[in-house]
C-alpha cells in the first residue's frame, strides 16, 4: 500500500478544532486557538467543542456532524482534535470519508483519537499522533512546537534516548508505523478498523491502567492475529499505572509483578522482534508529534534512537 500523505501546512492555512470525545471549556478553547493563530494559522472551531453532554462534547450525532463538517470543508487543511477521554469510536460507523479521500487533510491528536488513526491508516491515509488542542495550554512548549514542526513539514524525524539497545536487530528498510493507545487499539479488534495487513512497526502507549489489564490487552493483541506482521515495537509512555496493592485501596498487596515496559519487552521476546523503549510520546508532558501510516526508519546507536520519515 502506498500511503496518501496530506499536504503540509503553510501560514494562512486553516486548522479546525473538533471534539470527538470530551468537551473543553470556552476559555481553554480560546487559549488553544490563540496559540495556533500565533503560529500563523487560521482557526475554525466546531460548533460543539464546548457543549456538555455528560462527559462528551455533545451527543454522538452532534460530534459526528462536527467532524463530518470539518472533513467536507475544502477550506480546512488540518483537523486538531480537542481532547481525548472516550467517545471517538462511537462515531466511526456513521462517517463518510469521501471528502477526506478527495482532499486529504492531517487529522491530529492522541489517546482516544487512536480510533481515528486506526481507521485512516487502514484506508491508506497518513495521520499525525500529537498533542490535542487542550494540551497546547498544559503541556511543555516543546510538545506543541513538535506538532507545528511536523504539520508544516519542517521536521521529518524524532530523536530520543532509550533505556537499552534492542535485543534483536531492527528491521531493514522503511516500514509503516501504526498503533497508538493500547486500550483503544484493543477496542477496535474485530471491527476491521485496526487490521495491520502489511509489515509494520507498532507504537504503543497507555495511561491509568491496572498492570494486569496491560498484560491482558497485550495477550489479546497477540491472540487476535493483529501482531502477525509486526516487525518491531516502539514503547511510548505508560503513565499512572495501577496495581493490586494497598497503595491503590486494595485490602492486601497482590502485585502483578511486572511493569508495563517490561511486559512489552517480554512480548517482543516472545514474537522474536526488537522493542525500542523510551519514546517521548503518549500521556506525558513531552508528548512529541510523529506521523502514523507512513513508512518510517528506525536507527539506534549508543542508546540514541532516530525515527525518521519521508
Amino acid at each position: 500500500m502506498i500511503p496518501v500523505i496530506p499536504p503540509y501546512l503553510s501560514p494562512g492555512d486553516t486548522v479546525a478544532i473538533v471534539a470527538t470525545a470530551r468537551w473543553i471549556d470556552a476559555d481553554t478553547l480560546q487559549e488553544a486557538a490563540r496559540i495556533i493563530e500565533a503560529r500563523g494559522f487560521r482557526v475554525l472551531t466546531a460548533p460543539h467543542v464546548s457543549t456538555r453532554h455528560f462527559q462528551l462534547a455533545g451527543t454522538d450525532a452532534q460530534r459526528a456532524a462536527d467532524l463530518q463538517q470539518a472533513i467536507d470543508d475544502p477550506a480546512v487543511s488540518a483537523i486538531l482534535i480537542a481532547r481525548g477521554g472516550y467517545g471517538t469510536v462511537r462515531l466511526l460507523d456513521g462517517m463518510d470519508w469521501a471528502g477526506l479521500l478527495k482532499k486529504p487533510r492531517w487529522i491530529c491528536g492522541y489517546s482516544d483519537i487512536t480510533a481515528l488513526h486506526g481507521t485512516l491508516n487502514k484506508m491508506g491515509l497518513a495521520s499525525l499522533h500529537s498533542v490535542n488542542a487542550l494540551d497546547l495550554t498544559t503541556h511543555d512548549a516543546e510538545a506543541g512546537e513538535s506538532l507545528f514542526a511536523v504539520l508544516s513539514g519542517r521536521t521529518r524525524s524524532l530523536t530520543w534516548t532509550c533505556d537499552a539497545a534492542p535485543a534483536k536487530p531492527l528491521p531493514e528498510g522503511p516500514l509503516a508505523l501504526l498503533g497508538g493507545n493500547l486500550s483503544v487499539l484493543c477496542s477496535l479488534l474485530g471491527s476491521g478498523d485496526f487490521v495491520p495487513d502489511r509489515d509494520h512497526i507498532l507504537f504503543l502507549e497507555d495511561v491509568s491502567e491496572y498492570l494486569y489489564h496491560v498484560d491482558r490487552m497485550l495477550v489479546a493483541l497477540r491472540r487476535s492475529g493483529a501482531l502477525r506482521r509486526t516487525r518491531a515495537i516502539v514503547c511510548g509512555g505508560f503513565t499512572e499505572m495501577k496495581d493490586n496493592t494497598r497503595a491503590f485501596q486494595f485490602a492486601a498487596d497482590n502485585p502483578w509483578g511486572s511493569d508495563a515496559p517490561s511486559m512489552v519487552l517480554a512480548l517482543g521476546e516472545a514474537l522474536g522482534i526488537p522493542v525500542v523503549t523510551g519514546m517521548p510520546a503518549g500521556h506525558i508532558k513531552t508528548n512529541r508529534a510523529f506521523p502514523l501510516g507512513l513508512p518510517v526508519s528506525l536507527a539506534v546507536a549508543q542508546n540514541q534512537v532516530v525515527l525518521s520519515w519521508q
